[in-house]
């Protein structure tokens, strides 16, 4: 019998632009356009539901908010895309997921060691209350960028 989930309408994928070879490490999604979001540490209950142990600063809309995911396998080199339903907050820094078509706890425990991503150009940089200033940068933002001490104004 297999239980009946809810369907999450998502707009299709935009076509994926990838960097120059030179630029990537294959086992390395960093490297070619996706941000890590959360690693799966098991399953919860008998519904399908995963325990994802975040790794970002913005967990409620990454693991909470339905929408397209990305998810890399234990052995494998490339995310997949997949669908967000649902999730919520356990303890700390542990989400519980619920991933469509992942509808019992064996699927759910086969995703054990993956690692949860959102690609570069769904991140929206979270914005300060008090202005329009942007409060988070990825790291491959800031890479290449000039250095200056404060009061010196001397270049690094």
């Amino acid at each position: 019998k297999k239980r009946r989930q809810p369907r999450v309408e998502v707009e299709p994928a935009p076509q994926i632009k990838f960097p120059d070879n030179k630029e990537i490490d294959p086992y390395d999604p960093t490297t070619f356009g996706y941000t890590e979001i959360g690693h799966v540490t098991g399953a919860h209950g008998v519904n399908g539901w995963i325990k994802v142990q975040a790794v970002t600063d913005f967990p409620i809309d990454r693991l909470c908010t339905a929408g397209i995911r990305h998810l890399k396998p234990a052995k494998k080199r490339a995310p997949r895309q997949i669908v967000l339903i649902q999730g919520k907050h356990r303890l700390d820094d542990e989400y519980l997921v619920q991933l469509q078509d992942v509808t019992e706890r064996e699927a759910a425990l086969n995703l054990r060691g993956s690692t949860l991503y959102v690609r570069e150009e769904h991140v929206t940089p979270q914005l300060t209350a008090e202005s329009d200033e942007v409060e988070e940068y990825l790291v491959s933002d800031l890479v290449g960028l000039e250095v200056r001490m404060n009061n010196e104004n001397q270049n690094f």
